[in-house]
């Protein structure tokens, strides 16, 4: 199964401030809904901060469910645009996040777009959300 929304529950970063997304009362019915069925969410999806992010939210259990913060095809919020495509099965889920090099079109007039698969780029395994951590950005 898979949870899409726009406004994710959690925090946003950017250019040092940092702004809460949702009320306290509505996050914790969010996890107390997705902890009930934790055995079937592969995923939960958001976008809002126009930046591709991996996020792995920390219970009382540990990590449970990953989240995948889809990118913007606006370039507004200083990102390059881009859009993620998923692949889903009952056994697995490939993304892959297509993104226009806007400072080569820019400067250049060349439309350029790279593709990452977090899978083969940082080793990531959405069924083991603990890989969603620091250490795979340094790995």
């Amino acid at each position: 199964m898979l949870v899409s929304m726009h406004v994710f529950p959690g925090l946003n970063y950017f250019l040092g401030w940092h702004q809460v997304f949702w009320h306290d009362q509505y996050t914790t019915r969010f996890v107390e809904i997705t902890e009930k069925y934790v055995d079937k969410i592969q995923l939960v999806t958001g976008a809002h901060i126009h930046r591709a992010e991996f996020r792995a939210p920390i219970d009382d259990s540990g990590i449970r469910i990953p989240y995948l913060i889809t990118p913007s095809i606006s370039p507004v919020y200083l990102n390059n645009p881009s859009y993620t495509l998923l692949n889903l099965s009952e056994s697995s889920i490939d993304i892959n996040i297509h993104s226009l090099q806007l400072y080569r079109y820019m400067f250049s007039g060349s439309q350029t777009w790279t593709t990452s698969n977090p899978k083969d780029d940082f080793k990531l395994d959405l069924a083991n959300p603990i890989s969603i951590n620091f250490d795979f950005l340094t790995s």
